[in-house]
């Protein structure tokens, strides 16, 4: 599959199938992660991996969903994601590393997205619980944490007319509007 094709096709996804994420898989996405492009090549970016159903229902409560369709947006523990990967940056390497944690971040999601695997970045995180959960230290700041698993519903993308607010249709399919090429880009 070419790359584009996979940008093309890769939407956030909130409601998944009872089927885990393959361990091997996982350890895929976080190479993927790990290989992305750092500032001064300082790699600031760790990761926690959560697959097992004990901490992966720990975790779910303290993840903040779907803010324009809630509550219908957000998984049930019957559609819950079946993995997550906690993207992290240690401070004592760098203070400001939001732009090494998306670049892994979004070489994570596409390579899950080519594995038929569905994701959603979560960044509305209730980070203090968390850490105390996974035990994270001080020097590491949470900056997202990545949902995973099998799809249960499917998103479309269409071009933007007055609102930036996505959808959820009567299957439980999510619509999301994109601003369209042309209001986004000057060429000179």
């Amino acid at each position: 599959m070419e790359i584009f094709d996979i940008i093309k096709r890769r939407r956030t996804i909130r409601s998944f199938k009872n089927i885990p994420v393959e361990r091997e898989k996982l350890k895929l996405m976080v190479e993927a992660g790990r290989l992305a492009p750092s500032g001064g090549n300082l790699q600031p970016v760790k990761f926690i991996v959560v697959d097992s159903s004990k901490f992966c229902d720990l975790l779910f409560p303290h993840l903040k969903w779907a803010g324009y369709t809630t509550p219908y947006g957000v998984p049930t523990k019957e559609d819950a994601p079946r993995a997550y990967i906690i993207v992290l940056t240690d401070l004592n390497i760098r203070k400001d590393a939001d732009n090494d944690a998306s670049y892994a971040e979004e070489n994570i999601v596409l390579l899950a997205e080519s594995m038929g695997i569905s994701s959603c970045i979560i960044g509305s995180v209730l980070r203090e619980e968390v850490e105390k959960i996974f035990n994270i230290p001080y020097t590491m700041k949470i900056h997202t944490v990545i949902a995973l698993g099998y799809p249960n519903q499917e998103s479309f993308v269409f071009d933007m007319e007055d609102s930036v607010k996505y959808y959820l249709d009567e299957n439980n399919n999510f619509h999301v509007p994109k601003r369209k090429t042309e209001d986004i880009v000057k060429y000179f």
